[in-house]
């Protein structure tokens, strides 16, 4: 009976084991999905903005009933792209907070090389550090930014320990 217990502690302990692989497959997921809606929310709010004034204005043309509804289109396009633009700003700080430091929103056109500042380090394979009064310079992945020892001189990236 007890090599029984045993048997069956093992059993519901193996999929512990294999959770440690799924932390880091979440943190990948995340990762992309804040990188996905960072980059693609904004450009979606340009363009409801853009088509919520072009229903406006063709409705504007039309009877009473479609201008109503013309109207109405309008509002629901403007509100869509308020709620993107909301999203796409408050999503890295969100997930950030909720998962934890692991995960990377690097949307836009700076994923490849993102700027950073003092003290910041490097998750990216490159990154720009800059300061206002120091020279940019570009550091690798996992080094520290530090600020310049006189003004213009170059920023220095302290390796990673």
């Amino acid at each position: 009976m007890k090599g029984m217990k045993w048997i069956f502690i093992i059993l519901l302990a193996l999929p512990l084991l294999s959770a440690v692989s799924g932390v880091s497959a979440l943190s990948s997921a995340l990762s992309s999905l804040c990188s996905g809606l960072t980059s693609m929310l904004p450009i979606a709010a340009m363009l409801m903005t853009v088509l919520a004034g072009v229903i406006y204005a063709s409705g504007q043309m039309m009877g009473a009933e479609t201008r109503a509804r013309a109207n109405t289109w309008a509002t629901a396009a403007l509100t869509g792209a308020m709620m993107a633009i909301l999203i796409s700003v408050v999503s890295p700080s969100v997930m950030t907070a909720v998962y934890g430091g692991d995960i990377t929103c690097s949307g836009g056109g700076s994923s490849s090389n993102p700027v950073i500042g003092n003290g910041d380090v490097c998750q990216a394979t490159s990154c720009t550090c800059t300061d206002s009064s120091c020279t940019a310079t570009t550091c690798s992945a996992g080094d520290t930014c530090t600020v310049c020892t006189a003004e213009g001189d170059p920023m220095t990236c302290l390796p990673a320990v």
